[in-house]
């Protein structure tokens, strides 16, 4: 499985489409450098070529894989999802090492990788914290109301409020809130 970088037509020819594809680990375990290669696959006599690059131009930034079937086509899947199957003269796979420009560029890649991460978990917390705050102004409020109506229906009837099941669950739910922020300044979160 690759992800695909580019599709173009290779400069200087009219019947080679190249694609640049990534086969690196992202963020490996344990660090490699000697397991880092560019890959380059150059499709020679691509049957409907400008259709190719077209489908393929959707998928850059996808994972992609290939697989060459009997009859000189190529079957191209991304997450499952034929992209299709496409007739070729031949084709050539180039395996490079990394170079000093590789090299920067997977840097550059996992600073964005980086950053989009902790853009997104920000997003997520300030979302987390918005439904907790709000989750717990409704239920004290619905606690409230509980307490007022039944109050009421005390006088009328003799009710008692720790017996009402609004009550009791949005006194656990209420429980519950004060729980999970009691962990949260435990962690320092």
């Amino acid at each position: 499985m690759f992800t695909l970088i580019s599709v173009n037509k290779k400069a200087n020819s009219e019947n080679i489409v190249q694609l640049k594809l990534d086969g690196n680990p992202y963020l490996p375990r344990e660090f490699k450098s000697e397991e880092y290669k560019k890959y380059e696959l150059e499709i020679y006599g691509i049957k409907d070529q400008s259709r190719f690059i077209t489908k393929m131009s959707e998928f850059v930034d996808s994972y992609i894989d290939i697989e060459e079937l009997d009859n000189r086509k190529l079957d191209v899947w991304s997450d499952g999802y034929q992209i299709g199957e496409f007739t070729f003269t031949k084709y050539e796979e180039i395996v490079q090492t990394f170079e000093k420009e590789d090299w920067i560029d997977r840097q550059k890649s996992l600073i964005a990788y980086f950053y989009k991460k902790s853009d997104d978990h920000i997003k997520d917390s300030v979302r987390w914290r918005k439904f907790i705050d709000n989750l717990e102004f409704f239920i004290k409020k619905e606690i409230e109301n509980t307490k007022t109506k039944n109050t009421f229906l005390k006088k009328i009837k003799g009710t008692d409020d720790k017996n009402n099941s609004k009550y009791v669950l949005a006194n656990k739910i209420l429980n519950l809130v004060e729980q999970y922020k009691q962990e949260e300044r435990e962690n320092g979160s």
